[in-house]
């Protein structure tokens, strides 16, 4: 029932005992939380809670005060009464509420999360998740979607995936968190080494929404599961349409890293003169962080030894190693240096060469193959 204040008032001196007043506050806390006059409805909850002694209709009352002060987004005083709440909450006694003990947690996760406790925060879903059928269905998805977020802070993917699972299967079709849900759910897949599966959810973002805004964060994740899955050319493709959108954006700077990995899927299709070509294009540009000048310039040393120019693939590799020895492709081009020098039948660098992959990766099949050359 909506009244004015004055008819609360009126409704309230009729009351003839605590638990009716309490009742009735209540009833009229409720109005005010619906119009969202969150500070009113807050003290009318406190004047309840001066007059109730059921422990479990206290811990309801603040409870309320607690999400009062959530939407105020007074985040002290919301623990603060958030946290008695659930102290206060008790399900072996009498009026023990199920759905409100699990909004109470719903809320303090929230909190914690927000100052940085992602295990508090997992601990405190983890309780809310007793009672989670007795949430509301967005609630229930949000719950689902924050415990896989506690799990993927901590490194569990697993776990991550598993809850994030839960969480699609609740969430509305039209919701519009949706993108972010798939998003998630595609990174857990593929830190699980779930590549297909992860390269079916993360193109779901961009079916979603074409204008994502990591989409070229998904973009890449996904030609990088082309690259496991060993579809070089569709990795490929979509590396080629990234740089496309890129240009025509004007979003051309600090494209590198983009390029680096162009000349990489050229490699692996053997397109050795493709890859050489997309390396020297981005050589014309600056690029200021070392590892990744070390990194474009060592596919020209790759290149060249696949093409068989094995004087221009020792230079290039010579000159690479001046500019950084600790980069990402430092491996293959050192197999491509050694065996250049090789084929040009220099005993001392290729011996010097077949010494450092040793070193560096023995465990590696491309040492073994070095070490097993004959001059």
């Amino acid at each position: 029932m909506k009244f004015n204040a004055d008819r609360w008032q009126q409704q309230l001196r009729k009351c003839s005992t605590d638990e009716a007043r309490v009742e009735l506050l209540d009833e009229w806390a409720e109005d005010l939380y619906q119009a969202e006059q969150f500070e009113q409805a807050i003290s009318l909850y406190a004047r309840a809670l001066e007059l109730e002694t059921v422990q479990n209709v206290r811990a309801y009352l603040a409870g309320q005060m607690g999400i009062c002060y959530y939407n105020l987004k007074d985040d002290t005083n919301a623990k603060k009464f958030l946290k008695e709440a659930a102290r206060l909450f008790d399900p072996q006694k009498e009026e023990f509420m199920p759905d409100m003990y699990g909004l109470v947690n719903f809320h303090l996760a929230s909190i914690q999360e927000y100052e940085g406790n992602s295990r508090q925060a997992l601990n405190t879903r983890l309780e809310c998740l007793k009672y989670d059928d007795q949430l509301p269905k967005e609630s229930r998805w949000l719950l689902f979607s924050g415990i896989s977020r506690n799990y993927e802070e901590l490194g569990k993917s697993d776990k991550a995936l598993e809850f994030n699972a839960r969480a699609l299967d609740v969430i509305p079709p039209d919701d519009p968190n949706l993108k972010h849900l798939y998003e998630s759910v595609g990174m857990n897949q593929f830190d699980l080494g779930q590549y297909e599966d992860a390269e079916r959810s993360l193109s779901k973002v961009l079916e979603l929404d074409p204008n994502f805004e990591r989409k070229d964060e998904i973009s890449s994740r996904i030609a990088l599961c082309h690259h496991q899955l060993l579809n070089h050319q569709l990795a490929l493709d979509s590396y080629l349409k990234m740089l496309e959108l890129k240009k025509i954006s004007g979003g051309g700077q600090d494209l590198c890293w983009l390029y680096i990995e162009i000349a990489h899927c050229y490699y692996r299709l053997k397109q050795y003169g493709k890859s050489l070509e997309i390396c020297q294009h981005a050589l014309e540009s600056l690029i200021r962080d070392k590892k990744e000048l070390a990194e474009i310039r060592s596919y020209l040393t790759n290149d060249f030894y696949e093409l068989g120019h094995y004087e221009k693939a020792v230079e290039e590799g010579e000159k690479t190693l001046k500019i950084s020895r600790s980069f990402h492709n430092l491996k293959l081009m050192l197999f491509s240096l050694a065996l250049s020098y090789y084929k040009l039948g220099d005993r001392k660098n290729f011996k010097k060469y077949q010494d450092w992959c040793q070193r560096e990766f023995p465990e590696e099949n491309l040492t073994r193959y070095i070490e097993g050359l004959k001059l």
